[in-house]
C-alpha cells in the first residue's frame, strides 16, 4: 500500500474516532446514555473464588441475552465485552434504548427529555441542586431543553452533555459524571444538556 493511501486511511480513522461520543471506560458499576439514546451498562464484581467459572458465567449471560432478544427484538441487548482479570469480572452491555435497559435488568430507569416526566408525579418532594451547588429547584420548575436519566440503582452515571441539576441523593463528580449516593433512597435524577 502506498504511503498516501495509508495516510488517507489514518485520517479517515481519526475522523471516525473524533465523531464518537465520550469514551465509556467504567471501573465500577456504571451506566452511560449516549446522544442517540443507546445505553451502555458496566457490571464490575469480585470474581476471586476458586469455584467461580468464567466460561459458565459468560455462557449463562449470553443465553439470557439470546432469550431476551428473541422476545424483544434482535439487537435489543448485546454483550459488548466480558473480561476476567485480577480477581474481578467486568462486563459491558449495550442496550438499544432505556426501555431495554430497564426491562433486561428489571429496574426503574428512564432516559429522555425532562419535559417527558414533568407534571407526571416524578420528582415530588425531591430537591434538585445545580451542578455547582449554588441553586435549588423543583423538577416542574426546571425550564430548558434538558435531558434526564432517572434510575433507582446505586451507580456511577455518565452523560453525553454537561450536567445541569441532580437530585439531592446524587453527587456530581465531574462535568459529565455523577454518582448515586450509597445511602440514597427513592429515585435518583441526573439532568443534563446536550
Amino acid at each position: 500500500m502506498r504511503k498516501a493511501e495509508k495516510l488517507l486511511l489514518l485520517a479517515a480513522a481519526a475522523v471516525l474516532l473524533a465523531g464518537c461520543s465520550m469514551k465509556f471506560s467504567a471501573e465500577e458499576d456504571s451506566v452511560y446514555v449516549n446522544k442517540k439514546g443507546e445505553v451502555l451498562g458496566a457490571i464490575v464484581e469480585s470474581f476471586d473464588k476458586d469455584y467461580y467459572d468464567k466460561d459458565e458465567l459468560q455462557d449463562m449471560l449470553e443465553q439470557e441475552v439470546v432469550e431476551f432478544n428473541a422476545e424483544n427484538g434482535k439487537d435489543s441487548v448485546e454483550v459488548d465485552s466480558f473480561k476476567v482479570s485480577g480477581g474481578s469480572v467486568k462486563i459491558i452491555m449495550n442496550y438499544s434504548n432505556w426501555a431495554d435497559y430497564a426491562h433486561f435488568n428489571d429496574v426503574q430507569f428512564f432516559a429522555g427529555k425532562v419535559s417527558d416526566i414533568q407534571g407526571k408525579n416524578y420528582g415530588t418532594n425531591v430537591s434538585f441542586v445545580s451542578r455547582d451547588g449554588s441553586e435549588t429547584a423543583a423538577l416542574d420548575d426546571i425550564d430548558g431543553d434538558y435531558y434526564v436519566i432517572l434510575l433507582e440503582e446505586k451507580l456511577v452515571v455518565q452523560t453525553p452533555g454537561k450536567i445541569v441539576y441532580v437530585s439531592d441523593n446524587v453527587t456530581v463528580e465531574g462535568e459529565k459524571l455523577a454518582r448515586v449516593n450509597e445511602d440514597a433512597s427513592g429515585l435518583a435524577y441526573v439532568i443534563y444538556s446536550k
